[in-house]
């Protein structure tokens, strides 16, 4: 309540200060108050619309719950970021592959890879790219190139066995079913924007996330 508090009378100080409605916006978003987070990103765009954050922000919230909406405002957040700023292409190419924008997402997808080429999350992407355009063995390759990050495997095991389904190959489709039965959930890919809301949680219960967030990573 005190860091909500004191966000907001910031906002009130500084009315026409994007930084203050971002910073408020981060601090809802923490606690997931994503409507109210959502108004405060768009306030702070409309006052600076050349800083990447707060797009970036409003479509990662749209995201999950409709990706076709989320894209406009990643469009934009790509548009203000450099090239070695990768997580918002990422998002937007994953966003365009939830709505079959392949030629797209492909191009994105590119960008990201000549700026990064070790990128893991963007091998999953192609992988999942090539399936999609019912290119199986392509897809495969890149699949197998992510398949042991703990961000991916298991996004990845079940990507494989549709692949392995598709060209006949039963025994391979059950073993990554089996796979896929044997693995924790897949942790969520690094994201330094959302890292830095995260920063921004307060309370007991954000305490014990964190702290299950940690144990998840190995940082013991």
């Amino acid at each position: 309540v005190e860091s909500v508090q004191q966000a907001r009378e910031k906002v009130l100080r500084a009315p026409s200060s994007s930084a203050a409605w971002g910073r408020l916006g981060e601090i809802l978003l923490a606690h997931t108050f994503n409507r109210e987070a959502n108004l405060c990103f768009q306030q702070a765009e409309r006052l600076d619309p050349h800083e990447p954050t707060w797009p970036y922000l409003r479509g990662l919230l749209l995201f999950p719950s409709d990706p076709e909406a989320s894209i406009p405002c990643l469009q934009r957040a790509v548009g203000c970021c450099d090239s070695r700023q990768v997580v918002p292409r990422l998002l937007l190419a994953e966003a365009l592959l939830e709505r079959n924008r392949l030629d797209e997402a492909q191009a994105l997808l590119e960008q990201v890879r000549s700026a990064d080429p070790d990128n893991l999350r963007t091998q999953l992407a192609l992988g999942r790219l090539e399936l999609l355009r019912q290119n199986w063995r392509a897809g495969l390759d890149y699949l197998e190139r992510c398949r042991n990050d703990v961000h991916a495997r298991k996004r990845a095991s079940a990507l494989c066995a549709e692949a392995w389904v598709q060209l006949g190959e039963m025994e391979k489709a059950l073993a990554e079913q089996r796979r896929i039965a044997e693995l924790p959930e897949d942790l969520p890919w690094p994201d330094p924007f959302y890292e830095k809301v995260q920063g921004f949680q307060r309370g007991l219960r954000m305490r014990f996330a964190a702290a299950d967030s940690l144990l998840k990573s190995g940082r013991i």
